[in-house]
């Protein structure tokens, strides 16, 4: 089943970069002051193990923790139709906001999605629905529409995703309702060898013509698969001009160590990542180095993740260099239940 969550991403073209941890550099407290904006989740569940109610709290100057908003789950049809409702804390009460229903086929693909909010009549109110259609799993249409009162339900923007016969997503277009039908504004396209994704061209709508914009190819190592290259093209209006080129090394295990970004021109490093492990404390570190301006390149920021005798994350940490040590400027903890269900976030900044 394809999800929607990493067609999405795969559109915008985001690159989701891992975030590591590691204990092993000093700890440097939270500053205590005014700036703080803590935050802590709750998630229970029901009997099945499905997600039952989300709820979220911040920290109070006066030193307490307050109920902010809160996710009601219910679930029908055989877990085929999830129901979330959003509330909001107000005058010592949850007060209805929104609520999203969603519905999947029989093959356990998502078919729509209905958003409403909490009227002034307390009734709800539509205000967008979208439909998700399958064919064969190799197209898949997202259409929006929204709620204009009078004149019902209007198209707003679609998706469109189609795929080869091994599955890989070749092409992705976006497209918004005119009054003269759809109109693409951006495409893009994607080639594969071997299994493995080689090139990607972005294309958008400028002066009524689609046009590239934007290109990137991927490099394999022969022997071990792992992507070792991505350079990354911008159109010029006639021709391809490289802008950046990532280099990519791992170590025995396969795991990512070093990441560094060029300038094409001069060859020049302009940032690099590099990871550390440490397997007997469970912990991973991720140091960004950035250029800086006297063209030196420095420590500028750092994650930190520590991961318990589960496999479950239970730390993250983010630091940035300043007067010539680690200041940490937020800290995440994850807490769960015995089935392994996460079940508390608490965030400090």
């Amino acid at each position: 089943m394809k999800t929607l969550f990493y067609l999405t991403i795969s559109f915008l073209a985001c690159c989701v970069l891992c975030v590591y941890a590691d204990a092993q550099a000093q700890t440097v407290p939270i500053p205590d002051d005014g700036s703080r904006n803590d935050q802590r989740t709750f998630t229970n569940y029901d009997d099945a193990q499905r997600i039952a109610e989300v709820i979220q709290q911040e920290w109070l100057i006066t030193g307490a923790w307050a109920n902010t908003q809160r996710t009601l789950y219910t679930y029908t049809d055989e877990g085929r139709t999830i129901r979330k409702v959003l509330q909001f804390w107000e005058d010592g009460m949850w007060n209805l906001a929104t609520r999203e229903t969603e519905s999947y086929n029989i093959n356990n693909e998502l078919s729509s999605r209905m958003f409403e909010r909490w009227g002034e009549e307390n009734d709800w109110v539509p205000e967008r629905r979208e439909s998700f259609t399958y064919d064969n799993n190799q197209r898949t249409r997202w259409v929006s529409q929204v709620w204009s009162g009078k004149n019902g339900w209007e198209y707003e923007w679609q998706f469109n995703f189609f795929y080869d016969e091994q599955e890989n997503l070749i092409d992705i277009s976006f497209d918004t309702w005119t009054r003269n039908g759809w109109m693409i504004h951006r495409q893009i396209t994607d080639e594969y060898a071997d299994g493995r994704k080689v090139e990607r061209n972005i294309y958008e709508m400028q002066r009524r013509s689609l046009t590239p914009v934007e290109a990137f190819e991927y490099l394999y190592d022969e022997d071990s698969g792992k992507r070792i290259n991505q350079i990354t093209r911008s159109w010029t209006g006639t021709t391809w001009q490289d802008i950046e080129e990532e280099k990519y090394e791992y170590d025995e295990e396969g795991r990512l160590i070093k990441t560094e970004y060029l300038n094409p021109v001069n060859n020049l490093i302009t940032a690099r990542d590099l990871y550390t492990f440490d397997d007997e404390q469970n912990t991973a570190e991720r140091i960004r180095e950035n250029r800086f301006p006297d063209g030196a390149l420095r420590e500028d920021w750092r994650y930190v993740e520590r991961i318990d005798f589960r496999g479950y994350k239970t730390t993250k940490s983010y630091f940035t260099w300043q007067n010539g040590r680690w200041v940490e400027q937020y800290r995440q903890s994850f807490g769960y239940d015995i089935y392994g269900n996460l079940t508390s976030t608490t965030t400090v900044r």
